[in-house]
């Protein structure tokens, strides 16, 4: 199934809230490319993020989810293999989602434009079934504004999102205030920065941390944010007098019993100490607390 969404502003214009890298929570004296080159996604030979759509389908199994939906898909390389166990809905525009519609007889293969989608409409009863994926899409549009209001609509229904981007820290250094060296990128986030971005979207962040980055470098410079559903309640504070309780079995650990006991009292846990019938002396040590 193809089709074309329609639901432009009526100026044709992005109706964008934001006009500075600042309001998009980059840090001071950052320069971002005036405009990018679209990316054609028909370079081969290299994997970009690939742990991230073994991740969506993980998330698919734990939430008995029939979709993934794709935001930015791409040429489909990746989220194509996760079919037939799962049925594909992909996002993108230009020649990369032509080239999905030619090329795959499976899934839907949707054209959008994510800075002029005001309203992207998808089906509450596909979106209850769907984990979302956005994978190196925010840092190629010069403003995500639009995409993650419509991130954010649809989990008022999907179970959860996931959503990653290059850590412009760790892939260029701390010191780098831009503009991007790669000409297909806008601005480059770090970690602390894109989730600022979130939640100033009122998105749910389950998770927060680093995904390889290509399956040849294998180094972990790509920001990896999960998703929750916006009806999951937020984290509260723990009540006053709230204990933590650790159980710990062990067997023959007499290297590392001491520290471990050590840190986890040091926190204010509480210990339950099950020795396996050690045969140095774990258990003894383990008694000095």
């Amino acid at each position: 199934m193809t089709h074309r969404s329609s639901l432009l502003n009526e100026s044709g214009l992005n109706p964008s809230v934001f006009t500075s890298d600042s309001d998009f929570f980059i840090k001071a004296g950052y320069t971002s490319n005036f405009v990018s080159q679209y990316f054609d996604d028909s370079i081969v030979g290299i994997v970009h993020q690939p742990d991230v759509y073994a991740i969506a389908a993980y998330l698919g199994r734990q939430f008995d989810c029939k979709y993934i939906v794709d935001i930015g898909c791409g040429r489909a390389t990746k989220v194509s293999s996760l079919h037939p166990e799962f049925e594909i809905i992909g996002l993108d525009f230009g020649p990369n989602i032509v080239y999905c519609q030619q090329k795959y007889g499976f899934g839907q293969w949707i054209e959008c434009d994510f800075e002029r989608e005001e309203n992207f409409y998808l089906k509450p009863d596909i979106l209850n079934q769907s984990i979302l994926v956005c994978a190196d899409l925010v840092e190629h549009l010069s403003d995500p504004t639009l995409l993650l209001n419509n991130f954010h609509r649809w989990l008022d229904f999907a179970p959860a999102g996931l959503l990653s981007t290059p850590d412009r820290d760790l892939v260029r250094g701390e010191r780098d205030f831009g503009p991007p060296q790669n000409p297909y990128h806008i601005r480059e986030w770090n970690l602390g920065e894109v989730c600022d971005l979130l939640r100033a979207h009122a998105l749910k962040i389950a998770f927060a941390g680093f995904t390889l980055n290509n399956d040849q470098a294998r180094e972990k410079k790509t920001s990896l944010i999960i998703l929750n559903n916006n009806r999951v309640a937020s984290p509260q504070f723990a009540p006053q007098g709230f204990r933590v309780v650790a159980i710990m079995h062990a067997y023959n650990e007499e290297d590392i019993v001491i520290p471990v006991l050590k840190h986890l009292i040091d926190q204010g846990i509480e210990i339950y100490f099950v020795d396996n019938w050690s045969t140095d002396k774990t258990y003894e040590l383990a008694q000095l607390f």
